[in-house]
């Protein structure tokens, strides 16, 4: 931008008496300008540093915060709460089970249950946390805040608040990083708050799981959160949309449950004693010993007794021809424990590329697949 130099008062007010001397001055004016350095010169604008853009902007979405406080108590407290919540149906089992060392349920403890107490009795300590129902619970901590997160900046988007600081020169990557880093530092209490809880609550998978495991598993999942709701908030949706968007963050972390319901299948003992096959076993996988029972029945009685079941190569199935059952040598098979994969080992090794890149893009599939293996891990005394 140029600014002119302004032409003296005094000559501005000089008002030529004759039409000769009023022609004299302008050839006389035009000669002095000429001669001088040009009237326009360029306007030089200091520009703030990065920095301090970032740090009066950080204040100012930490005042903005300070005067909404249901928004932040929902932001800090949800996660505890709700991994609190997670316990009630996650709770222990009522007895301790007999485990062998591969971490099933002992045979002869089987073999004196009825055969309606075996669809009834758990097969690992983690028992009721296999259909994945409590770590849905877990997950809708951070999508409140997810939620909290949309609103706030939303806001400022329909209320032009951003066009107005684009005008005075800030810079859009100022504004995005200065609500990350506020978000990020309350997602930080609330992970640590929801890891203290996590370790106080007296169920064995929280009791047998490192604080940092919880924390960084909860503080993870907000994070990537974070920028999911950004990206919906620059859609800067009308009301009935916004809140429709509100109603779809609402579902999201329940996709993973509805798949693992479809997908997979949660085992009773009477599968742990005829082995384990087909679809996953709910939300991690579980243990299998090669000795099982075999229960043969007649016209008016059945005799149950136990054997060892080999574990075959998958080339071989399950059903043999006498010749296939010639050919086998014992490279083929094995006696011994064995783990039957659950849902989230078996999501990530399927061929479909692109959907499986879909699914990698969604965070909560991602919180699911840590805690099925953080239940997989603890899910006997060992």
């Amino acid at each position: 931008m140029e600014n002119c130099a302004p032409v003296p008062l005094a000559e501005a007010m000089e008002v030529p008496v004759t039409e000769e001397d009023g022609n004299n001055r302008l050839h006389e004016d035009s000669r002095k300008h000429s001669s001088k350095t040009p009237a326009c010169t360029s306007v030089h604008v200091n520009v703030v540093p990065w920095l301090h853009q970032f740090r009066y902007v950080l204040r100012k979405n930490f005042l903005l915060l300070s005067r909404r406080p249901v928004i932040v108590f929902l932001y800090l407290a949800s996660p505890a709460i709700f991994v609190g919540l997670a316990a009630l149906p996650g709770k222990d089992i009522d007895k301790p089970l007999p485990l062998t060392d591969c971490g099933s349920v002992e045979a002869e403890y089987l073999e004196s249950l009825s055969y309606d107490e075996l669809f009834k009795a758990p097969l690992t300590l983690n028992h009721n946390w296999s259909s994945g129902g409590p770590v849905s619970i877990m997950t809708i901590g951070p999508m409140l805040q997810a939620i909290s997160v949309y609103i706030v900046v939303q806001n400022e988007m329909q209320t032009k608040l951003l066009g107005v600081l684009r005008l005075l020169g800030l810079r859009d990557s100022v504004y995005w990083a200065s609500w990350f880093a506020a978000f990020s530092f309350l997602s930080l209490l609330s992970a640590i708050l929801a890891g203290i809880v996590a370790s106080a609550l007296p169920i064995h998978v929280f009791q047998h799981v490192d604080f940092g495991l919880v924390f960084a598993s909860i503080f993870c999942l907000q994070e990537t959160l974070i920028p999911a709701s950004f990206f919906l908030a620059t859609l800067n949706l009308r009301k009935v949309l916004a809140t429709l968007m509100i109603a779809v963050m609402i579902l999201a972390p329940f996709v993973p449950l509805i798949a693992i319901s479809v997908n997979s299948w949660v085992p009773d003992a009477t599968q742990s004693l005829s082995g384990f096959y087909g679809l996953p076993t709910g939300i991690f996988w579980a243990a299998q010993n090669s000795t099982g029972l075999q229960t043969e029945y007649t016209f008016n009685s059945s005799v149950t007794y136990s054997c060892d079941r080999p574990i075959m190569v998958p080339e071989y199935g399950r059903f043999m021809t006498e010749e296939e059952q010639a050919m086998i040598t014992p490279d083929d098979y094995f006696f011994g424990c064995s783990v039957a994969a659950g849902y989230g080992t078996t999501l990530w090794n399927r061929d479909q590329k692109f959907g499986l890149g879909i699914l990698f893009l969604f965070p909560y599939f991602h919180f699911y697949s840590v805690w099925g293996n953080i239940l997989g891990k603890t899910f006997s005394y060992h």
